[in-house]
């Protein structure tokens, strides 16, 4: 059997919306072994979501149990697909500053280009 070079990894389109019931439509990266919720910096501060200032202590594949400083903040998604379906509160989801980049989780699309709408929310 020949070994795959590809990754598969679960990402949705959904809708963002902040409390001003402002709303963005990009993409999410389901991750199964995560423990929190992340949320791209630019997002916020297009939707002005508010939140507060926390520590979070953070392992990766790479790194154990490192303290980043965050910001924690609520929003809401709903699904692009289903328009039926209605809105979930998320509660909580941490703001990560940009120091961390999805170019060595997600690499590139077939054409080269990056994926930059998520850019910074994984580790």
């Amino acid at each position: 059997m020949a070994e795959s070079s590809k990754i598969l990894l679960q990402i949705i389109p959904l809708k963002v919306i902040g409390d001003n019931g402002r709303s963005i439509t990009t993409y999410g990266l389901v991750d199964s072994g995560s423990n929190v919720t992340m949320i791209v910096p630019s997002l916020v501060e297009q939707l002005e979501i508010q939140g507060e200032t926390s520590q979070l202590f953070l392992s990766t594949v790479n790194q154990r149990e490192k303290r980043e400083q965050g910001v924690k903040g609520n929003f809401k998604i709903a699904s692009v697909i289903d328009q039926d379906t209605g809105e979930i509160a998320v509660c909580n989801a941490w703001v990560l500053r940009s120091s961390y980049s999805t170019q060595t989780c997600l690499g590139s699309q077939e054409n080269g280009t990056m994926v930059t709408h998520t850019s910074g929310t994984f580790p």
